[in-house]
C-alpha cells in the first residue's frame, strides 16, 4: 500500500455510481490511511463520507477541468494524492491523465490506450496472431466507402473510445451512410458487421495468466439493447466450450495487458464454434456482473481492481472455488427513450430473479449506462439451461412503461406537507402562480383546493415509503419537468428520500442530516477546515462539566438533532443561552469514537 500506518498514504477516488458497485470501506482502511473522493451529488449515497478524508462534488466526473480543482482542495486538506482509483469505465482516461500528470503509479494513458482505443487494440490483436475484426479509421464518408468496398455491408461505425455500446450505429448500404452524420467530438472505427452470438469473460489477469474467471453468453446484444431490446447474459458450463474461450481469452490478456488486472473481454462466437476477439475493457464488466460475481460466487472484482490500483495484494484467491452455481442477469429498459418518466410497470407473476431492482411508476428515467437503464434483475441456478429459461421468462413478462418528459409541458411540483394558512397561505399561492403544483398530506386539502385542485394525495407523511409513493403517483402521468420541495423541516429527510428514490432534484439525504443534526453540522466543517464554534459531544452531566471545564464559561448546551414532531407534542422546554465567547476558538482535533468532536465552545 501507499504509506504506512504511521504515515498514510492519500487515495484519492473517482466515483460515479449511485448503487452499491464498490465497498470502498472493506477494501482500505479509512481510518489508517487517507481516502478521498471526487463524486456527483447523486453518488454520494453509499460512500463512506463520515470515514472519508474529504469529499468534492463535481458536477460530472467526466469534467477534467472540476476533478483537477477538486483534487486540489483535497490535496490542501490531506496532502498530495498518492494514487488515483477510477473503477468506472468512463473514469479510466481521466484517471490515466491525471497520473501522468502527477506522477503517480498506476496505468497511464499509454498504458491504457490498447485497452481503450480500438484500432489500437485490434492491430495489436492482429499482430499477435490473435482472431479480431477487420477494423480501419474512420474519419469521414469516403473511408467508409473504402472499407465497406473491401469488406461488404452492413458495417458498423463507432468510436474509437467508447462505452456500452453507445454511438455504435449500423450501416446497411451506401445510402444509409450518405444520410449518417460523423459526431464532431469523436474520432472513429469501421468494422464488419458480424452476425454472431456474443459472450464476454470476466475475471483477474495475473500479469501472466488467468486467475479466476468465468464465460457468459448474451441473450441478445448490447446494440439491440441501446435500441430498446432486453438485454440478458447466462454463464456459460459446457466444458469444450470453456476450453477454447480459455485459450483464446488467456492470449488476448496476455497481448493486451501489460500487468496485473482486472478485465471484460467480448468474443464472437460462430454457428461453428468459431471464437474471434471483439474488445477487451481493463475493468470489472459492466451491468450486473460485479453483483453476480460477489454473490453468487463470493468473489469481488471491484476489491480486485481497487488492489491493483493502490498497489495492494490481490484479495482474490489464487485457485477460486468453484460454486456449482451458474449465474445470469437481465435488463428490461422502459418502452420510450429517455429521458422518460416510469408510466407502470409490470412483473411476472412468479419471480425468478434472487434480486431486483424495479424503478416504481413516477420515476425519472435519464438514460446513463446500465445502471439506470431500467429494471435490473440477477438470477442462479444448477445449470446454463436452467438459468437461461428463468431470464427468457423473466423478460417476456416485463415490461417498463414510460412517457417521454416533453421539457415544453407544463411542469409540475409536489409539496410535501404544508402548515397553517397564516404562515403558508402566500407560499402557496406564491408556488401556483409560477408552476402546476399538487400536495402530499395526511389530510385531503381544505384551503388548499384553490391552489391544487384534485392534484393531491392523502399520506403519513412521516412515513417515507408513504411519501415516496404519493409523490411517485402524482408524477406518473406527467409529461412536463417535474420536481419535489417541502418547507417542512421536519419532513426534509423523507422528502429527500423521495427525490432521490424518483430520481428528482433535491438535497442529498447527508445534506440534509448535515443541516439539521448539530452534531453533524459541526463534524462537517470541522473536516472541510471551516471555521466553527467549538464544541464536545456529551451523553450526561458530568461529561458536560468536564467539557464546559475544557471550554470554558459560558456554554451552551442543546440538542445535537432536533427530535420530530410527536402526534401530541409536549411544550417546548425553555433554553437558557448564554452570551458567545470572545476567546478565539482552539484548534481542531480529530474526533474519538463517535463521541467527541472538535473541541468547541458550545457542548
Amino acid at each position: 500500500m501507499p504509506g504506512s500506518a504511521r504515515e498514510p498514504g492519500h487515495v484519492v477516488v473517482l466515483h460515479r455510481w449511485t448503487d452499491r458497485y464498490a465497498e470502498y470501506a472493506r477494501y482500505l482502511d479509512h481510518a489508517v490511511h487517507r481516502v478521498s473522493y471526487v463524486t456527483t451529488e447523486q453518488a454520494l449515497r453509499h460512500l463512506p463520507v463520515t470515514q472519508a478524508a474529504g469529499v468534492e462534488l463535481v458536477d460530472s466526473t467526466e469534467d477534467g477541468k472540476a476533478v483537477r480543482e477538486a483534487m486540489d482542495r483535497l490535496a490542501q486538506r490531506s496532502g498530495p494524492p498518492t494514487r488515483i482509483v477510477a473503477l468506472q469505465e468512463t473514469d479510466l482516461d481521466l484517471a490515466a491523465v491525471l497520473r501522468d500528470e502527477l506522477f503517480l503509479p498506476g496505468p497511464g494513458s499509454g498504458e491504457l490506450r490498447p485497452v481503450r482505443d480500438k484500432l489500437v487494440m485490434a492491430e495489436r490483436l492482429a499482430a499477435a496472431g490473435i482472431p479480431v475484426p477487420s477494423t480501419a479509421a474512420a474519419p469521414d464518408h469516403a473511408a467508409v466507402t473504402r472499407f465497406a468496398a473491401t469488406h461488404g455491408w452492413p458495417v458498423l461505425v463507432k468510436p474509437r473510445q467508447g462505452t456500452a455500446s453507445a454511438g455504435v450505429t449500423r450501416l446497411g448500404s451506401p445510402q444509409a451512410l450518405a444520410d449518417y452524420a460523423f459526431p464532431a467530438t469523436a474520432d472513429m472505427v469501421v468494422q464488419p458487421w458480424v452476425p454472431h452470438r456474443v459472450l464476454h469473460v470476466d475475471g483477474v489477469f495475473t500479469g501472466r495468466e488467468l486467475s479466476a474467471w468465468r464465460a457468459s453468453r448474451y441473450l441478445n446484444t448490447c446494440l439491440e439493447f441501446t435500441g430498446g431490446q432486453s438485454l440478458g447474459s447466462v454463464e456459460i458450463d459446457d466444458p469444450a466450450t470453456l476450453s477454447r474461450i480459455h485459450e483464446l481469452a488467456s492470449a488476448a490478456t496476455r497481448a493486451l495487458l501489460p500487468r496485473r488486472s482486472v478485465f471484460h473481454l467480448e468474443l464472437f462466437e460462430s454457428e461453428t464454434g468459431s471464437l474471434t476477439v471483439l474488445e477487451l475493457g481493463a475493468r470489472p464488466g459492466g451491468a450486473e456482473v460485479p453483483f453476480v460475481w460477489r454473490e453468487v460466487h463470493g468473489i469481488d472484482l471491484m476489491a480486485a481492481a481497487f488492489a491493483h490500483q493502490t498497489g495492494a495484494p490481490d484479495p482474490t484467491p489464487a485457485a477460486p472455488p468453484r460454486s456449482g452455481r451458474v449465474g445470469g442477469w437481465l435488463l428490461v429498459p422502459p418502452s420510450a427513450p429517455t429521458p422518460c418518466r416510469v408510466r407502470a410497470v409490470r412483473l411476472p407473476a412468479d419471480q425468478e430473479a434472487y434480486a431486483q431492482d424495479v424503478p416504481p411508476p413516477g420515476r425519472l428515467l435519464t438514460g446513463g449506462g446500465y445502471e439506470h437503464a431500467g429494471a435490473r434483475f440477477r438470477f442462479t441456478g444448477a445449470s446454463t439451461r436452467e438459468v437461461e429459461e428463468a431470464v427468457l421468462r423473466t423478460a417476456r413478462d416485463t415490461s417498463v412503461a414510460g412517457t417521454p418528459v416533453d421539457a415544453g409541458a407544463p411542469a409540475r411540483i409536489v409539496l410535501v406537507g404544508c402548515g397553517n394558512p397564516p404562515y403558508r397561505r402566500y407560499a402557496l399561492e406564491a408556488l401556483a402562480e409560477r408552476v402546476e403544483t399538487a400536495l402530499v398530506q395526511p389530510a385531503p386539502p381544505q384551503w388548499q383546493r384553490p391552489y391544487v385542485g384534485d392534484r393531491f394525495r392523502c399520506a403519513d407523511t412521516s412515513d417515507t415509503d408513504a411519501v415516496t409513493a404519493a409523490v411517485a403517483d402524482l408524477l406518473a402521468r406527467t409529461d412536463g419537468p417535474a420536481a419535489v420541495l417541502t418547507w417542512d423541516e421536519t419532513l426534509l429527510a423523507a422528502t429527500a428520500e423521495a427525490a432521490r428514490h424518483l430520481r428528482l432534484p433535491h438535497l442529498s439525504l447527508e445534506a440534509v442530516r448535515h443541516c439539521r443534526d448539530k452534531l453533524a453540522t459541526r463534524r462537517a466543517l470541522a473536516a472541510a477546515g471551516v471555521p466553527s464554534a467549538d464544541f464536545h459531544h456529551v451523553h450526561d452531566r458530568d461529561q458536560a462539566l468536564r467539557a464546559a471545564d475544557e471550554l470554558g464559561l459560558p456554554v451552551v448546551v442543546k440538542p445535537a438533532a432536533s427530535p420530530a414532531p410527536s402526534a401530541s407534542p409536549s411544550p417546548p422546554a425553555r433554553k437558557r443561552w448564554s452570551a458567545p465567547s470572545t476567546r478565539p476558538p482552539s484548534p481542531l482535533s480529530p474526533a474519538s469514537n463517535g463521541s467527541t468532536a472538535p473541541s468547541s465552545r458550545s457542548t
